[in-house]
């Protein structure tokens, strides 16, 4: 049914559809190694990993959505515009969305870390 409402994907030898399946497959394998580091113990790495793939999911829907607008909404005019909210363009919102908290919990994560780094250098430098 996706397919029939955002044509792109209908089309198995496009080569954004192809490029970002190849990008779905390191974006997931990212993800997993990121949870097992963290499961492990290397929070840090976990965190710098997380951080990374969330950057690079919300910059490949980014990508779509100016494909799609760049191309007068080619592959997704035609659909009814209740399925194409529902079915489309609703869940590129968690594509988003998440990411967008990931980053942001990552990103604070990493200033925090910096100031202690740097808050401990500085006391150092005071005795």
């Amino acid at each position: 049914r996706y397919a029939s409402l955002d044509t792109r994907y209908a089309d198995v030898t496009d080569a954004f559809v192809i490029l970002c399946a190849w990008a779905n497959v390191l974006e997931a394998v990212m993800g997993f190694v990121a949870v097992a580091a963290s499961v492990f113990g290397a929070r840090g790495f976990a965190n710098k990993l997380g951080l990374i793939t969330a950057v690079m999911t919300i910059y490949k829907t980014v990508m779509y959505l100016a494909m799609e607008y760049l191309e007068d909404f080619k592959h997704t005019k035609h659909a009814d515009p209740q399925a194409l909210a529902a079915e489309v363009f609703g869940p590129i919102t968690l594509w988003l969305i998440i990411p967008g908290v990931i980053i942001w919990q990552s990103w604070r994560r990493l200033a925090q870390g910096e100031e202690v780094v740097f808050e401990s250098k500085k006391g150092k430098k005071a005795q």
